[in-house]
């Protein structure tokens, strides 16, 4: 399976430091490969500059789940997010996120907190 991940952040990737508690990442997991696999979107790891974000798998673990999160087929997608906060934000700075599944690590996403 050749997969595609991407990240993106609501409502944006610029935020002070008042705006954090509506912080939201989003990702989408696309299968652009010919055969149905499991993507192991279950066993990601979110790099928060450069390190394993902690609690990520504890964060992975609510939400609903549909059968693409297991047998993603050929072209189709699995987008899902997650109210973060400030829970890997807590002072100014600028932070760099990757979503890294089975090997496939998306474009990184720069978070700018002010």
């Amino acid at each position: 399976m050749l997969l595609q991940v991407q990240l993106s952040a609501r409502p944006g990737t610029s935020m002070t430091l008042a705006e954090l508690p509506s912080f939201q990442l989003d990702a989408v997991v696309r299968n652009v490969g010919a055969s149905v696999g499991d993507p192991g979107i279950g066993a990601s790891t979110l790099w928060l500059d450069g390190k394993p974000a902690k609690d990520w798998d504890f964060i992975l673990s609510s939400g609903p789940r549909d059968r693409r999160w297991r047998a993603l087929r050929s072209q189709e997608e699995v987008d899902f997010g997650y109210r973060l906060g400030d829970r890997f934000f807590s002072s100014p700075g600028v932070y760099v996120l990757v979503l890294e599944v089975s090997g496939v690590r998306s474009p990184l996403l720069t978070v700018h907190v002010r």
